[in-house]
């Protein structure tokens, strides 16, 4: 696996601070793609796990819900039509707004494809050369508790898991294109309310990805007293348990908000 972005959003931030504003960019910790900060994303000591991939974790970002606010670049970082993935942890506070994209690589009901909380679920959407967009895997979720979300395409079909369990899987292809890339939003305009942390992209070679390559699959297992006292017991278990996917959705362009 080939890390192609890779966003601590915060851990390796020069300065950053508990509840202080981000850094006018936060650092791409797999090469040089830094992201720019658009509204008052805050940094923001919550996280699922203080240890991620063996490296200490101290901060996530925190999106206040109340305008639009996001992390992004100005190009796409996977301009790619097969064998790539996304992955995030992420804890959304409310779902006063509506669908809100967590991260996207492009841009919604256009082109790309990236993973959104909706009103009732988190989802994986996929904007194809046509326009065409294709919803799947929606995976009910509660208020307050920290998911790992990832979007994997190998070999021609994405699926989408939910702490490392798929939910959902579709053969639609996502478009190529020169437009953004996003953390926190999917079009530049959205006001997701929660947390966002540990954000990587890469790509792999045909056939070779597994489940343990995602970063759910590389935190420790303390015991129950342990995960007591960063309130993750519920998370594990979710990692464990199965998901019932639902069925794969299309949709002409703009027909879900």
């Amino acid at each position: 696996m080939k890390l192609q972005g890779y966003y601590r959003l915060g851990d390796d931030d020069p300065g950053a601070v508990s509840g202080a504003l981000f850094n006018t960019t936060t650092t791409d910790s797999a090469g040089v793609r830094d992201l720019t900060r658009n509204g008052s994303v805050l940094y923001s000591s919550d996280v699922p796990f203080p240890v991620v991939a063996g490296a200490p974790n101290a901060f996530s970002a925190e999106f206040s819900g109340t305008e639009f606010e996001d992390l992004g670049y100005s190009s796409r970082l996977l301009n790619h039509e097969d064998n790539f993935g996304i992955e995030l942890f992420t804890k959304v506070f409310s779902t006063a707004n509506g669908v809100a994209g967590l991260t996207y690589d492009g841009k919604k009901n256009t082109t790309g494809f990236g993973i959104l909380q909706g009103p009732s679920g988190f989802f994986a959407q996929l904007s194809g050369p046509s326009k065409q967009v294709t919803f799947f895997g929606e995976t009910p979720f509660a208020l307050n508790e920290w998911y790992h979300l990832a979007l994997v395409r190998d070999q021609g079909v994405s699926t989408f898991y939910v702490n490392g369990t798929a939910g959902g899987s579709s053969t639609a292809m996502a478009g190529t294109d020169s437009l953004t890339f996003h953390i926190g939003s999917s079009v530049g305009n959205d006001t997701l309310h929660g947390l966002i942390d540990e954000v990587r992209l890469f790509t792999f070679q045909p056939g070779t990805f597994t489940t343990r390559d995602l970063l759910i699959s590389q935190v420790p297992e303390p015991g129950t007293a342990g995960l007591l006292a960063v309130g993750l017991t519920t998370l594990l278990t979710r990692k464990r348990r199965r998901i019932q996917p639902r069925n794969p959705m299309q949709f002409p362009q703009g027909s879900r908000t």
